[in-house]
């Protein structure tokens, strides 16, 4: 296993870190009830993370919505998870032209990866 310098030196961090709370937890500086459980810590981490991506897809979204309406389109009303279906319509159709289509590629490739990831999270036990 290639453990690398980066993730080393967090998982050092990490245990001085908990060494000092559970000090700190010992001598009653903090009390216990405010320690969080791994558990606890884990799903914080894991909310943290889609957290993250929810705010990366409803960024882009409204970049690109933006970037439509200053072309004089319109993109229609949908949820999140249905709007890189409804720019692909746009573009099926014409409606969009293909110098502008690629200028939206980017922020369509990163769409088209989000979705699934957030999905996958929220299918995770």
């Amino acid at each position: 296993m290639c453990v690398s310098w980066a993730s080393a030196t967090v998982d050092a961090r990490m245990t001085v870190s908990m060494s000092r709370c559970w000090r700190a937890v010992q001598i009653g500086r903090i009390p216990l009830a405010h320690v969080l459980s791994a558990e606890r810590r884990e799903m914080r981490a894991e909310l943290s993370v889609r957290r993250a991506l929810v705010e990366t897809r409803a960024q882009f979204i409204v970049t690109v919505r933006g970037l439509l309406r200053s072309w004089g389109l319109h993109a229609p009303k949908c949820d999140a998870q249905n709007f890189v279906l409804n720019v692909d319509r746009m573009v099926r159709a014409e409606q969009l032209p293909k110098n502008r289509h690629a200028q939206l590629s980017p922020l369509m490739s990163a769409l088209k990866t989000i979705d699934p990831q957030i999905k996958a999270l929220d299918a995770a036990p």
